[in-house]
């Protein structure tokens, strides 16, 4: 199996997570080959109509700046989240899979025992492109950019990214969808990483910023505001992260979960959270000098997406 490692570009980017989804069948995932404007212009939202419908301003940095700090990002991260992947099929054997992730560090681990298949990704294998992608908005001091590549069939998979790379750390969502010997498939995952802080934060604080999601095993983009809040405490500070005003980029249209929340999520020493199960938990660290970003991963009431906000003055 050939799954080339890039976190936005051509022949399936974001590989470590994407290439999981591919594997919900067994199948070995290939992309790119359709062409750079069909590639750019793949079911990419309307960027009218997702500004108006999420209150958003038009991009305040194009792809390519963003792409300058890329390199930089990866070379300082030093932490890696996945959410579980979700996937969908036709078949009757294997409608649904839940391939959740293990991550450590600079590297995580998606397994789907249903097929004997385990599948890695390491930072430190990654480059940073953002060659055909698009900025489409900005939201709460955060530009989102898109990726999107029609496979064309022939083994090939249909793959949508939808996220960012803020000064220290990145995030984003990606869905798949596809057809392998006759079974038709659909896969969708949420990715964070970045340098991570090291610690939790010495005083309550708050983060404002966006989320982006899909639908637990579809490829719709969704796409929300993010506020997460830190509050001391005695044994440990702890962590309330709200995910509203949900709009559904694809249909212009609220999606039908409008907020998504976490409350009292127990942050670590080392400025990590994590919390919940499957299908509902939040995971995530804060990134930066004096904690000025945090991005994670979460999955609840039938999203799975991934975050990523700034510490407010």
């Amino acid at each position: 199996m050939n799954h080339p490692r890039n976190l936005y570009g051509r022949h399936i980017p974001l590989a470590g997570i994407l290439a999981a989804a591919t594997l919900l069948i067994a199948g070995c995932g290939g992309g790119g080959g359709s062409g750079e404007n069909q590639a750019r212009q793949y079911r990419q939202p309307d960027t009218g109509g997702a500004a108006g419908i999420t209150g958003s301003q038009a991009p305040a940095e194009s792809a390519a700046d963003q792409g300058v700090r890329a390199p930089g990002i990866l070379g300082r991260a030093d932490s890696v989240i996945a959410s579980t992947v979700f996937g969908r099929t036709d078949s009757p054997l294997l409608p649904s899979v839940q391939a959740p992730a293990t991550c450590s560090g600079a590297g995580c681990s998606v397994s789907v025992p249903e097929i004997g298949f385990s599948y890695e990704i390491d930072l430190r294998d990654l480059t940073a492109s953002t060659a055909d992608v698009d900025a489409v908005l900005t939201r709460n001091g955060v530009t989102t950019l898109y990726y999107g590549d029609d496979g064309d069939g022939d083994g090939e998979y249909d793959t949508r990214l939808y996220g960012s790379w803020m000064h220290h750390g990145a995030f984003v969502v990606g869905t798949l969808t596809g057809e392998l010997s006759g079974t038709s498939v659909t896969g969708s995952a949420g990715l964070s990483g970045g340098d991570l802080t090291g610690s939790s934060p010495s005083v309550n604080a708050a983060w404002k910023g966006i989320m982006v999601g899909a639908p637990q095993g579809g490829t719709d983009i969704l796409q929300g505001d993010a506020e997460l809040v830190y509050t001391m405490g005695d044994g440990g500070g702890t962590l309330d992260a709200s995910f509203t005003g949900i709009v559904n980029l694809d249909e212009a249209a609220a999606h039908s979960v409008a907020r998504v929340s976490f409350m009292d999520v127990p942050v670590g020493s080392d400025g990590t959270y994590d919390a919940g199960i499957p299908e509902s938990r939040i995971r995530g660290g804060f990134h930066g000098p004096d904690h000025a970003e945090t991005a994670g991963v979460f999955e609840k009431s039938g999203i799975v997406g991934a975050f990523g906000a700034l510490r407010e003055e």
